[in-house]
């Protein structure tokens, strides 16, 4: 089975102000790599090869960047930050009827089994949209965005079903109890028909096409599965979560230089 990789980067990075004002955030280093390389190694990990990312035509560094190093990256752009889901109907075509991965760059999951091997085993069991969902205690919830928590109901080991999803809140704090909770994070793989829920899907209070309303939908529905991901998680549009990710990589790294010049020959 194909699985086509989609990275959204149409953004203007504006949670990492001001490290964003003259460079766009997929091109800040985490560690050893920029933010787009992590991106685009965590899908190469896991065989995933035939990937597009969606760029705002403003970020002409990181085009320039995507082009000489990553030739095979297919490049779409977004005429305007309208949101995630807009971001990916400029891919529609290259998606065709294969399944896909919705990735967002600017997460980064170190862990000993790769992000997406994690999540596949899960949609194609059932056969289901399916993301990856982390536990995050009290206190790790200063290093994350408010992205919307969510209720589970236990299948079996990690593999999860999601009941519902809250309402994603900006530039406002995740407000959890002292148990923690669980969150979306990072992306995850979904079937073809995922395309087709966009166009019921009305614009935010910023204008943007979010995709925490089409997530709630396919909840609401019985839809949405999920993977419990096992690592250390990071978000790296969060500036205290990008500091904490580079403290963290400072003195360790996640791929040999042999194994990322082998990943980045390769090619669909």
């Amino acid at each position: 089975m194909e699985i086509k990789g989609i990275i959204p980067a149409g953004g203007y990075g504006t949670r990492l102000k001001p490290l964003t004002e003259k460079v766009p955030k997929e091109m800040l280093t985490v560690g050893p790599y920029r933010i787009i390389e992590w991106a685009i190694y965590t899908h190469l990990k896991s065989g995933i090869s035939s990937l597009a990312i969606i760029i705002n035509p403003q970020k002409i560094i990181l085009r320039d960047f995507i082009k000489t190093h990553f030739p095979f990256v297919k490049i779409f752009y977004q005429k305007k930050p309208k949101g995630v889901l807009d971001a990916l109907l400029y891919a529609k075509e290259f998606i065709s009827d294969c399944p896909f991965t919705f990735f967002m760059p600017d997460t980064l999951l170190i862990s000993e089994v790769p992000f997406w091997n994690q999540i596949l085993p899960c949609f194609l069991k059932y056969k289901r949209h399916t993301v990856g969902i982390i536990y995050l205690s009290q206190k790790d919830v200063r290093y994350f965005g408010n992205t919307g928590l969510v209720k589970i109901n236990i299948i079996k080991g990690t593999f999860v079903q999601i009941l519902s999803i809250s309402e994603k809140i900006k530039n406002e704090s995740i407000r959890i109890g002292p148990k923690g909770t669980f969150r979306i994070f990072g992306g995850g793989i979904y079937l073809p028909d995922y395309l087709d829920y966009i166009s019921h899907i009305k614009p935010d209070s910023y204008g943007e096409l979010d995709d925490t309303a089409l997530l709630q939908q396919l909840a609401s529905e019985r839809k949405l599965f999920g993977v419990i991901l096992k690592g250390i998680a990071f978000d790296l549009g969060h500036l205290d979560g990008y500091k904490k990710a580079n403290h963290y990589l400072k003195t360790r790294f996640y791929f040999k230089k042999q194994e990322i010049k082998q990943l980045s020959s390769k090619g669909p």
